[in-house]
């Protein structure tokens, strides 16, 4: 009898144990999960938005690879006084290979060279950012998907989303998807905002890359070249509203106000030395009359680098540029003059429409 019972106590104890070192394991699993959700979490934001504060709650992994989280907010790096916005919903994508193969690396550099392919999808943002999402964003607006938004206006340089909302849309908010693809030579970046009810843009650059660091290392040398760009802007409805504002506002008609769109952002152009030919110039007026869809696409003959092509001449570098402007169905070859730049005075006008004239 007493050694039935002992050999069952034995028995009982290694059970015990099997069972504690099975839940010390499933917590580790656990634990090391959500702490490579967090990581993928803070190196895509790093990734996509750097230099800015990002904060988010909840982040939790998906299974089939990637990691969702709610709540997130951004502030630019130029701090609160160039506005803030709050996203619902985060969700980012890796394939499942290389999500896993990041996930169980054991060495730092493996963790960061796994992930070559992601994708980070902002939901429902609502705030007041002034400041662009990104430098290929910058023509556009945050809360419109618009390029030059408010051009043309007297007192508006840009739009929030409240001034959005009193031309007689209806903004739900805006949704903000960035990707990336390194692999092999080439790193495609695109980039999508959408403004439901108001404006989309979808942005595709292609570089040629000259070194062999990963996304994940945040390291930039600038030796990468510009093969290619897209830009793809459909209008829901925003052109026709910001016209008659503008023209109510400024008590003029939408006709003269439209000519006041076409100034001001060729006087843009002109800034940076360019100039729309004839042909350019009225595709881009159809555009701005009467909304719709615009497609711009080009081509880079070599292609462009920030390092070496610095300092060159905007003359120098346009034969390189081989594109096309498609508005309205109808495709244009795209084609610009270099002009002497006609640098915009110092004014205290906020807008390029109130700017008093320079030679």
């Amino acid at each position: 009898m007493g050694s039935a019972m002992q050999g069952r106590g034995r028995s009982s104890g290694f059970s015990i144990r099997m069972v504690l070192s099975g839940v010390l394991a499933l917590s580790i699993l656990i634990g090391w999960t959500f702490y490579h959700a967090n990581f993928v979490i803070g190196r895509t934001l790093m990734l996509a938005f750097p230099h800015w504060e990002v904060t988010y709650r909840s982040a939790w992994p998906m299974p089939s690879g990637g990691a969702v989280a709610k709540d997130i907010t951004l502030i630019p790096p130029e701090g609160e006084k160039a506005g803030t916005i709050r996203f619902a919903t985060l969700s980012i994508s890796v394939p499942f290979v290389e999500y896993y193969i990041s996930s169980f690396s054991r060495s730092r550099g493996a963790l960061l060279n796994a992930i070559d392919v992601l994708r980070l999808e902002l939901g429902d943002g609502h705030g007041t950012l002034s400041e662009p999402f990104t430098d290929e964003l910058a023509a556009f607006g945050n809360f419109t998907g618009a390029p030059f938004e408010a051009e043309g206006c007297l007192n508006d340089a840009i739009w929030l989303q409240k001034e959005v909302g009193e031309m007689g849309l209806k903004p739900r908010g805006v949704d903000l998807a960035i990707a990336f693809n390194s692999e092999g030579r080439r790193l495609i970046k695109e980039q999508t905002l959408s403004a439901p009810g108001v404006g989309r843009v979808d942005i595709r650059r292609e570089l040629i890359k000259h070194d062999n660091f990963s996304l994940f290392s945040l390291i930039e040398t600038g030796l990468s070249e510009v093969a290619s760009d897209e830009w793809h802007i459909r209008d829901q409805g925003f052109v026709a509203a910001r016209n008659h504002h503008c023209a109510v506002t400024d008590k003029v008609g939408e006709d003269e106000f439209v000519n006041r769109h076409m100034a001001s952002v060729k006087r843009l152009f002109e800034s940076v030395g360019l100039a729309m030919t004839p042909e350019i110039e009225d595709a881009y007026r159809t555009y701005a009359s009467k909304g719709g869809n615009l497609d711009l696409t080009a081509k880079y003959d070599p292609p462009i680098s920030a390092l070496k092509d610095a300092n060159r001449e905007l003359e120098e570098m346009l034969p390189r540029v081989q594109g096309k402007l498609t508005v309205a169905g109808k495709p244009h070859t795209l084609a610009l003059r270099a002009v002497t730049p006609r640098s915009l005075p110092e004014s205290e006008a906020l807008t390029t429409f109130a700017l008093p004239p320079n030679p």
